[in-house]
């Protein structure tokens, strides 16, 4: 007798899977769980600005905090843990603004800002920290800064309107004409006082002649 041939169950062919090597994984990896992890790393990157760590916060300087439109400020993130910190990131009203690596012996990080009307706001800064284990924990971040940007266009406060005279004095024309007021009023009462004096000269005057 000839063995039995296998039944062949009919149906669609499955289809591979789509995998992609990760280099420091040394192995495929599925892609949707690739782009989930990516998904997730950027996810995690934006919201250290609004849900930071528990690790001691650094201390942010600015060299100004009130700055006319399109001249430069430098934010400068210092008190920072020599050891084990790998980025260092700058926030602006809860979210981040940028992030910088940072290489062993650095002491602070220095973010220049190229100021416009956008960039008033409060400013803050924290750090990543990665320890032996390869663990990566965030830090709190440092207490906040607000920087003020003056329009470029805008006039100052203390400059004085062009054609509008000032409230505390009159017209020129009112004050010439109250001046010639004050004077005739003083001819007048003059005269009223004066004219009985005048009268009863005259009086005494026409009784000598006579």
């Amino acid at each position: 007798h000839n063995p039995p041939v296998p039944l062949l169950l009919l149906g669609s062919p499955r289809r591979p899977r789509r995998c992609c090597r990760v280099p420091w994984l040394g192995h495929r990896l599925p892609l949707p769980m690739i782009l989930l992890w990516l998904l997730c790393a950027g996810v995690t990157s934006q919201d250290f600005c609004s849900s930071p760590g528990d690790l001691p916060a650094p201390r942010l300087f600015l060299n100004t905090t009130s700055a006319l439109e399109g001249v430069p400020v430098s934010a400068r993130c210092a008190d920072l843990p020599n050891a084990l910190v790998t980025k260092v990131i700058f926030c602006k009203d809860g979210v981040e603004l940028s992030s910088q690596r940072f290489e062993p012996g650095q002491v602070s990080s220095t973010l220049l800002l190229n100021t416009s009307m956008m960039s008033a706001g409060h400013y803050s800064c924290g750090y990543q920290h990665r320890d032996e284990k390869n663990q990566v924990a965030n830090s709190n971040l440092s207490a906040p800064l607000q920087l003020k940007v003056t329009d470029r266009k805008a006039p100052p406060n203390d400059s004085p309107v062009t054609g509008q005279p000032e409230k505390n004095l009159p017209p020129e024309g009112l004050a010439v004409s109250l001046c010639i007021w004050i004077l005739r009023s003083a001819l007048v009462l003059l005269l009223l006082v004066s004219a009985p004096i005048i009268t009863i000269v005259l009086e005494r005057t026409s009784h000598r002649s006579s």
